[in-house]
């Protein structure tokens, strides 16, 4: 059968939604065969429309940024009879029938503050994309409609313009909220920017940030540590319903909407706002009790009786939080004290190991060479640097 419709299709691949939306795209077109549909802008070697002069397109499927690079191209071709754009509004300028197929922010708001509401949070916050563009901002302010209706304020980061320093803006930000707090973040990729500059500043998630992403970009959320919450929109069904848009354009049918909203497939609940077995508060417990009694002769055992509780759930969600285990987390108490004992007193290294709560001297020098490459007489010989009087 020969094609009786050619379409280009323009979806910017570096987002992580991309090929989700082809796929839709594809599927639609697999059951139409009547359909000829040529990717375009997808790939960073294909740079032409088409290079096939009979190819003659009468459709078009764009995102924005293919429409920002390809698409005054695409309309000076007088064959295109009609066109869906995809998550944004399209110029007015647009002559031809065309519709848009949008995912709904509002829905992906409500559903971020319905789940973050579950976990019986009182404060809550948003952190947007840099450029504050039209779909974070409309996450934004959907996300504090919905708190508002249930009683909540909403604190929003604003990142400033003009700053050389704006990891650590940022970061003071997030030691300014209040604990606990359930975060929205306006996509995954900011949200593991976020867990990452968590990690070594002392802000625990989830004790402190339960933080929530959208997109499930699982590449992101699978391998964050812990690994990431996300609020997933149905993008494969915002691509098929883009194809049928278009199909219903060619037999000059109206669509059902001139903008069609997709909403929500689900939320994805991951370890960055889930509570499991109320692991959270023992887990801060826990490293409270490992900070006051490190130097002593503690073990994981003795942490999970003085909190009480199962010493197997505790290990394990333990190291899911943190990234460690207990007992490392007693090994790191213990060789901080390491350090501050040999550079700043002339104690022995018999009396070092008893003051840091390592058994014997033998198994002090083991550990502390593994972690840090010195001997305790390298470490306590090398070079330091003279404090000056102001």
């Amino acid at each position: 059968m020969q094609p009786e419709h050619r379409i280009i299709v323009g979806i910017d691949m570096k987002h992580p939604s991309a090929r989700l939306q082809i796929s839709g795209i594809l599927r639609f077109a697999a059951k139409h065969p009547e359909w000829d549909v040529q990717l375009q802008n997808c790939h960073p070697s294909d740079e032409s429309i088409n290079d096939d002069s009979k190819w003659i397109p009468d459709g078009v499927i764009l995102d924005e940024l293919s429409y920002s690079t390809i698409g005054t191209r695409v309309f000076r071709r007088k064959s295109i009879r009609a066109a869906v754009f995809t998550n944004f509004t399209p110029p007015g300028s647009i002559a031809i029938p065309h519709a848009t197929v949008t995912t709904d922010e509002r829905g992906i708001a409500f559903a971020a503050a319905d789940l973050l509401c579950k976990r019986g949070l009182r404060n809550f916050a948003f952190v947007g994309s840099r450029r504050d563009e039209s779909w974070s901002t409309a996450r934004m302010q959907f996300f504090k409609s919905a708190l508002s209706a249930k009683g909540f304020p909403l604190q929003t980061y604003k990142a400033p313009k003009r700053n050389p320093n704006g990891r650590k803006h940022l970061l003071d930000w997030l030691m300014s909220l209040p604990r606990p707090c359930g975060l929205f973040v306006a996509f995954d990729q900011r949200a593991k920017y976020i867990i990452d500059l968590c990690r070594p500043s002392g802000i625990l998630i989830p004790e402190h940030l339960q933080i929530l992403g959208v997109d499930n970009d699982e590449t992101i959320c699978e391998n964050t540590r812990p690994t990431l919450s996300s609020v997933a929109p149905d993008f494969e069904r915002c691509g098929y319903e883009a194809a049928a848009a278009l199909h219903a354009l060619f037999k000059g049918c109206s669509t059902t909407a001139k903008e069609l909203k997709i909403p929500v497939k689900e939320t994805v609940e991951r370890m960055s706002t889930t509570d499991i077995a109320n692991s959270a508060g023992r887990i801060e417990r826990a490293r409270d009790y490992i900070r006051t009694h490190a130097f002593t002769s503690i073990s994981p055992i003795s942490v999970a009786t003085a909190i009480g509780g199962s010493l197997r759930l505790l290990e394990m969600n333990f190291k899911k939080v943190t990234g460690h285990t207990i007992h490392e987390e007693i090994v790191r108490h213990r060789l901080e004290r390491v350090k501050v004992l040999l550079t700043t007193t002339t104690h022995t290294f018999d009396t070092v190991a008893a003051l840091s709560g390592f058994h014997n001297t033998n198994h002090l020098r083991n550990v502390f060479k593994a972690k840090f490459g010195k001997t305790l007489t390298e470490w306590r010989n090398q070079p330091r640097l003279k404090q000056t009087k102001p």
